[in-house]
């Protein structure tokens, strides 16, 4: 799964605790791979501060400030300086491979927020966030940042910049100031599970959250339900439920179908002879293709000839039940023997 590896911030804080170019490393020392860390820090010394800040690049509304939440007289303006140089939190990832054949690889994660020197509301304050998977040369160390950069940059203005000529280096970087854009790109190109982050402020919305947030069940189907809503996507667990409902619809049925297979079978069994009684005529059916069904002639004769391919190609010799052969052409029947016309005067064989 995703795991948190290094963390930045810069230029972000309260009066008591400021964060000014710190970068945390989430890693083992021995291993060197994400592992589970634990900030210890008096009262006042920034630790919710941080939190929120790093759950305001999942959950970006101002009212959903982690801080706000706890404090409604907080509000995301007062955690940055007035002095018009951007603050960034930057977040690297350790993302599993997307397929069995690749490699792990590394996501960097970010927003930065500049206040304008008189701004007095929410509306004043600039963010950017931009993501992009870290490559040989462009990683956590690439964005101009003091403490990461030897050139950092000093104005939100300059950073743009940069972004825009970072686009060109890594193909799939990507920065936005909507926040619908932004959440979206997380979920469904970058894979984050943004569920699961933005319950974590509803965890950490006050103190004991975990119990307001998650265990306010009163029945075992309260918990599996939650439990699942952690666990599983929502679309997928939607096609799952779908899935199973179509089958119990058919298996409901099986019974109709059982019946229906048995008579067909018995009705099979009965149809066997006429089908081997009909084997041959559709044999002789075949080979007589192509020639013309019997039918009565003039005056009682029964003509067997093929179908014309020409209106004035004469027919091959009929059979007359009273007056003989003859021989049809354009002009009528003759005789055969005598080559008199039919209707002629004079006797017939």
């Amino acid at each position: 799964m995703e795991r948190l590896s290094r963390l930045y911030v810069s230029h972000f804080g309260s009066p008591t605790a400021w964060y000014e170019s710190l970068l945390f490393d989430l890693t083992d020392p021995d291993t060197q791979q994400p592992t589970d860390v634990i900030f210890n820090l008096e009262n006042a010394g920034g630790k919710t501060s941080l939190l929120s800040y790093v759950f305001s690049c999942f959950e970006p509304k101002q009212e959903r400030w982690l801080q706000h939440l706890q404090k409604k007289n907080h509000r995301f303006a007062e955690y940055f300086a007035r002095d018009g140089r951007p603050s960034f939190i930057v977040m690297e990832w350790e993302m599993p491979a997307r397929a069995a054949a690749m490699s792990d690889y590394k996501l960097i994660v970010g927003q930065a927020v500049a206040l304008k020197e008189s701004a007095e509301r929410g509306a004043d304050v600039e963010r950017w966030f931009f993501a992009f998977e870290a490559i040989d040369g462009m990683g956590l160390e690439a964005i101009p940042t003091p403490g990461l950069s030897m050139a950092p940059v000093r104005t939100m203005q300059e950073f743009v910049q940069w972004m825009h000529q970072a686009g060109k280096r890594a193909g799939d970087f990507f920065h936005t100031k909507i926040q619908d854009d932004w959440i979206k790109h997380l979920g469904n190109i970058r894979l984050l599970d943004i569920e699961l982050l933005r319950m974590q402020v509803d965890f950490n919305s006050s103190e004991g959250g975990m119990e307001e947030g998650f265990l306010t069940f009163n029945t075992e189907s309260d918990l599996l339900r939650r439990f699942l809503l952690l666990t599983l996507d929502p679309e997928k667990s939607a096609t799952v439920r779908d899935a199973v409902a179509q089958t119990a619809d058919k298996l409901k049925s099986k019974p109709k179908y059982e019946r229906r297979l048995e008579q067909l079978t018995r009705l099979q069994s009965v149809m066997v002879p006429f089908s081997e009684a009909a084997h041959p005529l559709r044999g002789r059916r075949r080979s007589s293709e192509g020639y013309a069904a019997a039918s009565s002639g003039p005056d009682g004769c029964i003509v067997l000839a093929p179908w014309r391919t020409s209106p004035k190609r004469p027919r091959k010799a009929g059979i007359c039940r009273s007056s003989g052969r003859y021989r049809q052409d354009i002009n009528g029947y003759r005789h055969v023997a005598t080559g008199r016309r039919r209707g002629d005067a004079g006797p017939t064989a």
